[in-house]
């Protein structure tokens, strides 16, 4: 499946590292949705603890169906097909990124299942948000969910460890946060002789 369109370096950016506000779900109700979203998986689980559990998943490296991702030694990453996520009626692709051997982000695309039934599915889990929002947004304790309606994809990620692998990640792109230089200063060039004289 995986036929998402690439939309720009942003989306990966959000993709990675959305920064998300919303709905607070009391902690026995995030184990839940954590839990059902594929199997008993949670985020911060180990590289091999998802792999006993999801054996048919295979590693990946560099553009995945148009989503791209920055690759590291800290960055694991595998796509798991034919999965249904929070009970979905068709089967879509999951892609699984793992920081420091530890479950940080799960994007999938809606595939063939319908936008309205993908809406409801995730409101279902996580609260509702007013119709027509082209983006929604919830947070909890342990996690940052993110709903992309034009693009048709919805992650969720571990916010310390989405916080860890955006502060590398910038490193990475040299766009650390610092004090920019002084301006130089700008030479006003002196008035021609004789110019003050007419």
């Amino acid at each position: 499946m995986w036929a998402m369109k690439k939309t720009g370096a942003a989306l990966h950016a959000v993709a990675a590292f959305a920064v998300v506000a919303a709905v607070a779900l009391p902690r026995s109700a995030v184990a839940e949705n954590l839990a059902t979203v594929i199997g008993d998986v949670r985020l911060r689980q180990s590289v091999q603890e998802v792999q006993e559990q999801l054996p048919e998943m295979r590693e990946v490296s560099g553009r995945v169906g148009g989503l791209s991702s920055v690759d590291g030694p800290s960055v694991r990453r595998f796509v798991l097909q034919g999965a249904t996520p929070f009970g979905l009626k068709k089967p879509t692709d999951m892609e699984l990124r793992f920081w420091k051997d530890q479950l940080w982000l799960v994007i999938f695309q809606f595939g063939d299942n319908a936008d309205t039934e993908v809406r409801a599915a995730l409101e279902k889990r996580f609260g509702a948000k007013p119709d027509g929002l082209e983006q929604a947004f919830w947070n909890g304790p342990d996690y940052d969910a993110g709903l992309q309606m034009k693009p048709r994809w919805f992650s969720l990620q571990d916010p310390g460890l989405t916080a860890e692998a955006q502060r590398w990640f910038l490193e990475v792109m040299g766009r650390k946060v610092a004090t920019p230089p002084a301006s130089p200063a700008v030479a006003t060039p002196a008035p021609a002789a004789g110019a003050a004289e007419k």
